[in-house]
């Protein structure tokens, strides 16, 4: 598979080349190719990089990166993309109202499909749809039903008042992504029936923020345990059952690329392997800006950091001892590093700038870079059973990097992992549906603080996403039949309560706002702030006591 520049699937057939397996997840590796043809010129300043695929390299004993861990500086600045007044208006940004118009299309299709041919779906229902959906993330009950209970110690207001519960079933159980009457009878690509969404979320998080300069390459797990072939099991990882995902995120957290893991390809591997075909797909809008990627030993090779330093990326990332091939004859031999102790280290550059260093730590650990090595040398805190205390360990500035920028996938991993949607869904792949979606708000959260805009945490973030998702579709609803009747206290209670706050989302919404005198033996404040006067009225909509004159101060 292959992306284009913009973001967008250049061939959607084929999304995965590697193998199910690794020594560190979950088995073996694809192998890479370890003979290199000659080249009649060698390089001959370090840092210098000859186009042939196939080069003669000389490797140097105890040289270090002639760049010594600062390479130039990325060619531009990460810029935000998506704007807005409310948290919704950045999710909005990701997930746009025209690919919910196309969501409704199918959705109705795959009913009609289905036998269900009066089944109706609009925009600001798919809203509401979504907004409730996000409050089970984060209100969790043991079973749906719940929300809709008779119970007044179960029932959730926001939810219940807002779409029935037989109306939220069927929507979920009619909502669909392609057409599946297009699917051709030799398709081999697994996620086809929900490949449409993936395509558009994949541009769209390319185009809402410009690339930032340090990012990582990790696996992410999406837990499911149901019956599919692309389930897998990963021992070392807290969900480990589920479908595996390979994603490209900034240090921040946020997501720019992700592939769904679909086994071993039919096409052979470049020099490179499978695995290191994984990180030249997601460097695909990345080339000669300077951006410096990591990842871990799974996808590290001699021939990958080659080819990146070529196309402009930067590398750093640790590696299996048997992908070096001709650089390890030039490192101290492990029983000599370990007899120096903990924080011992070797090193051997190449003639092209490639730098792979041996360090020992718990156990002989070896990086792989092209623009560091070990100097300047850092320190690092260790246990030391001997003494009983911490002490300093030499630690090379390959390590110090590698640890500080890695950790980009596992920050967007734990986040979701924060409020994630335990739905059950008799179709597989409406997990991932959900996963995804979750991965949109949290990249819109990180949208949102990345555009200094007022600090909030993540719950609070999703809640007003909820709630704005939830009220612009009632609103638009609203403005179709009328004036609003839902559900609301006849009264405001006769003791006197400080003033409730009323989120901008209701507030400002065009959600059927009217004014309704309380029966009250007391007039209440009016809660508009240019109004000190008592009043009779409140308004129905937002439950807070308002004179007829500040409505539409109150609501603009």
């Amino acid at each position: 598979m292959d992306w284009d520049s913009d973001g967008s699937l250049h061939d959607p057939g084929n999304t995965s080349e590697v193998s199910p397996s690794s020594d560190e997840d979950a088995g073996g590796i694809a192998t890479t190719s370890n003979s290199a043809s000659t080249s009649p010129s060698i390089s001959a300043s370090f840092g210098q990089s000859s186009s042939p695929a196939n080069r003669n390299v000389i490797w140097f004993a105890e040289k270090d990166n002639p760049l010594l861990g600062s390479p130039p500086s990325t060619n531009s600045r990460v810029k935000v993309k998506v704007n807005g007044e409310f948290p919704v208006d950045y999710f909005l940004g990701l997930i746009t109202e025209k690919y919910m118009n196309d969501l409704v299309e199918q959705s109705c299709l795959y009913a009609f499909q289905n036998g269900k041919e009066n089944f109706k779906l609009t925009i600001s229902e798919l809203k509401v749809f979504l907004g409730i959906t996000l409050v089970m993330t984060y209100v969790k009950y043991p079973r749906v039903r719940l929300y809709w209970s008779s119970d007044t110690g179960l029932k959730l207001s926001l939810v219940a008042e807002n779409m029935t519960i037989n109306r939220y079933e069927e929507i979920r159980r009619y909502l669909h992504f392609t057409d599946s009457s297009r699917i051709p009878a030799d398709n081999r690509d697994k996620l086809i029936k929900i490949r449409p969404f993936l395509d558009f979320l994949h541009k769209s998080f390319h185009n809402a923020l410009d690339p930032e300069e340090f990012q990582s390459i990790d696996e992410m797990m999406i837990p499911f345990k149901g019956r599919s072939s692309l389930k897998n099991y990963l021992p070392k990882k807290p969900k480990k059952w589920g479908y595996k995902t390979w994603v490209r995120a900034g240090v921040s957290g946020y997501v720019f690329c992700f592939e769904l893991y679909q086994g071993a390809s039919e096409q052979p591997p470049s020099e490179c392997g499978a695995s290191g075909d994984v990180v030249l797909r997601f460097c695909h809008d990345i080339h000669h800006l300077n951006v410096k990627v990591y990842a871990d030993n799974f996808f590290s090779s001699l021939p990958l950091v080659r080819k990146l330093k070529e196309i402009g990326v930067w590398y750093v990332g640790t590696c299996r001892e048997n992908r070096l091939k001709d650089a390890v004859k030039k490192l101290k031999d492990v029983k000599d590093i370990k007899k120096g102790g903990r924080g011992s280290s070797s090193i051997a550059t190449s003639s092209d700038g490639i730098t792979v260093a041996r360090w020992f730590d718990n156990n002989v650990v070896h990086t792989i870079s092209s623009y560091a090595g070990i100097q300047p040398m850092g320190k690092a805190k260790r246990w030391c059973k001997r003494n009983k205390e911490y002490v300093d360990v030499n630690r090379p500035v390959s390590i110090e990097i590698y640890n500080k920028h890695m950790g980009g996938v596992d920050l967007m991993d734990s986040l979701v992992a924060l409020y994630r949607n335990d739905i059950r869904n008799s179709r597989w792949y409406m997990r991932i549906f959900y996963h995804m979606l979750n991965v949109a708000v949290v990249n819109a959260w990180l949208l949102w603080r990345k555009s200094n805009n007022v600090p909030i945490d993540l719950l609070e973030f999703k809640s007003r996403v909820a709630n704005g998702l939830i009220f612009s579709g009632k609103a638009a609803q609203s403005r179709k039949r009328g004036r609003s009747n839902s559900t609301s206290p006849s009264s405001l209670p006769t003791k006197k309560k400080p003033s409730h706050k009323v989120i901008d989302e209701l507030r400002l919404s065009k959600c059927g706002h009217y004014p309704k005198k309380i029966e009250s033996n007391n007039a209440n404040r009016c809660r508009d702030k240019r109004c000190t006067s008592k009043t009779r009225y409140m308004c129905g909509t937002c439950l807070v006591p308002l004179c007829p004159d500040c409505f539409e101060s109150f609501h603009s």
